[in-house]
């Protein structure tokens, strides 16, 4: 066998080997995603308006009440950091891979002379990278109010009618004395009953990837978005790495020149940058909103690896361009 069949056997081994590397590695973020939401889910829905302010139980056994919902929140809240914390472990244990891939394709590169492998690398690692940043949240949105209180105060006098109208409390014998002793007490006072609710109250919360996103448009019959999303944040990118890789890896392919004009035809309508600011500008005016409640914007994994994604496809970019001109430069010394 050749010695250039041998580089080319090794960087096709270690693409296949990194690939399933990164197959699982997802497969398993995309099992504690699942997780993750759903404990975040279980956690506001015990601390929901609906659970707590429209809960008769608050009103009237509140400590005993709050406690129990305490302890259940705190339980999902716990569940739902460990597989978040699951997520970064698996999703960074792949960036170690992904750095360890382009460092050996930076070898080939540099001591082989193998003009395609960096962009080549950047390529398959822009791949592993998507996957996760697709799969997994970008931002997480809560809306709350902390330590509630609602002011409520009785007039004295409100009191004395409705207990004379409804009751009767003075025509009732051996009470209409007592009573006569506590309208003199309350009578000019304004009695104050507000009620404070402990710990957080959530009005709104939403955490949700780009499929999830993709995935609710198409079921609310949203198609035009829905495919717009689709088309631009997944299927472009997808489709112009693919067909990056097919230049880079087949010169003599006979459509090679035209291939090389779609790469550079679709590359404009890959508005997966333009998706990423979209989400950071939500984030900061999220973060700056102050509607009279608790605003509260996290970015996730999420959007960190889709960010990864479009610089580090930027980059193979550059390179893939090089490495093409590189190789026509190189066809056009052998012709002459």
């Amino acid at each position: 066998m050749k010695p250039k069949q041998i580089l080319l056997s090794v960087i096709f081994g270690l693409t296949a080997v990194f690939l399933i590397i990164a197959y699982q590695k997802t497969q398993t973020v995309i099992k504690e995603k699942e997780s993750f939401v759903h404990e975040m889910k279980e956690y506001v829905a015990v601390l929901s308006f609906k659970e707590r302010l429209l809960n008769a139980k608050e009103w009237i056994v509140q400590d005993w009440e709050w406690a129990r919902k305490e302890k259940a929140s705190l339980a999902h809240l716990e569940k739902a950091k460990t597989h978040y914390n699951n997520i970064f472990n698996e999703s960074f244990a792949l960036v170690y891979f992904a750095i360890g891939f382009v460092l050996l394709c930076l070898l080939l590169y540099f001591k082989y002379s193998i003009k395609w492998a960096i962009g080549y690398g950047l390529l398959i690692v822009s791949f592993s990278f998507l996957g996760i940043g697709i799969y997994t949240p970008m931002m997480d949105i809560q809306v709350y109010s902390e330590n509630l209180e609602i002011p409520l105060y009785v007039e004295g006098a409100e009191v004395i009618q409705y207990a004379e109208d409804e009751a009767h409390l003075d025509a009732i014998p051996f009470v209409d004395k007592l009573w006569g002793k506590v309208k003199d007490v309350i009578a000019d006072k304004k009695i104050d009953i507000s009620k404070e609710f402990h710990g957080k109250m959530y009005y709104f919360y939403n955490n949700k990837s780009v499929v999830d996103l993709i995935t609710i448009l198409f079921d609310a019959k949203n198609y035009l978005v829905a495919y717009a999303i689709l088309l631009f944040s997944i299927g472009i990118p997808v489709l112009k790495m693919t067909l990056s890789i097919l230049v880079l890896l087949f010169r003599n392919w006979s459509a090679w020149k035209f291939t090389r004009k779609v790469v550079k035809a679709i590359g404009k309508w890959s508005m997966a940058d333009v998706f990423v600011v979209a989400v950071f500008l939500s984030y900061l005016s999220i973060k700056n909103m102050n509607p009279g409640v608790e605003t509260d914007a996290t970015t996730l994994i999420g959007l960190y690896f889709f960010f990864s994604y479009v610089v580090v496809s930027m980059i193979a970019s550059y390179f893939v361009d090089a490495a093409v001109k590189e190789m026509e430069k190189v066809e056009e010394l052998t012709i002459s």
